[in-house]
């Protein structure tokens, strides 16, 4: 290829990219696995949220259909988010709530 005045330098310069390439490459993917990580915690977290919930509308429902069903659509999930949203402020911002471990 140095007939056709592919030099030393263009050389180096294209090792020196390739260089540069597999960095990056090596960490978009360790991002992408730590997004991925996140993510699977996410949902854990969600899905035990979304455990206790359903306890609490089951029960509420439960509790209240025929003791004072006036109290029975406080424990839709519909209410139950709203009073969640309420206490946590307006655009969902307010003081963190640490659970308890």
């Amino acid at each position: 290829m140095k007939e056709q005045g592919f030099s030393d330098e263009a050389k180096g310069f294209f090792r020196q990219k390739q260089t540069t390439l597999d960095q990056l490459n090596k960490s978009q993917n360790d991002l992408m696995s730590d997004r991925a990580q996140v993510v699977a915690k996410n949902n854990e977290k969600f899905a035990d949220l979304w455990d206790m919930l359903a306890l609490i509308m089951d029960r509420g429902k439960r509790i209240y259909r025929t003791n004072d069903p006036s109290k029975l659509p406080d424990y839709t999930y519909t209410q139950i988010i709203k009073k969640i949203r309420r206490e946590r402020g307006e655009g969902g911002e307010g003081e963190e709530v640490k659970p308890e471990a």
